[in-house]
């Protein structure tokens, strides 16, 4: 009696489980799918902005401001001083002209 109804279990268990790989397996096709086509859209994004922005300069009313750009070219150089093993500054330089906090 009991080993009939382990059996019973299993075989809902088996069906489950089936109809779970099933749903999970579809889920995935689609997900690699739509990541894929979301991938070629950035690139050509890129390729596009790489292309016709290429040439167009900057205005000067949405140029970043000098302390934005020192920070990211600090980021730029930690970031390939890490890369080659470097050692890296921690402390970004400070503004032409700043006088320190007293």
């Amino acid at each position: 009696m009991r080993q009939h109804a382990v059996a019973v279990v299993e075989r809902k268990e088996n069906k489950v489980n089936a109809v779970v790989l099933a749903a999970s397996t579809g889920y995935e096709a689609t997900r690699q799918q739509n990541q894929e086509a979301s991938n070629d859209r950035q690139a050509e994004i890129r390729t596009v902005f790489r292309t016709v922005y290429q040439d167009r300069p900057v205005p000067v009313s949405c140029a970043a401001p000098d302390d934005v750009v020192r920070l990211l070219d600090g980021a730029v150089a930690s970031a390939n001083a890490l890369a080659t093993g470097e050692p890296v500054s921690t402390v970004p330089a400070a503004a032409q002209g700043a006088t320190p906090a007293q």
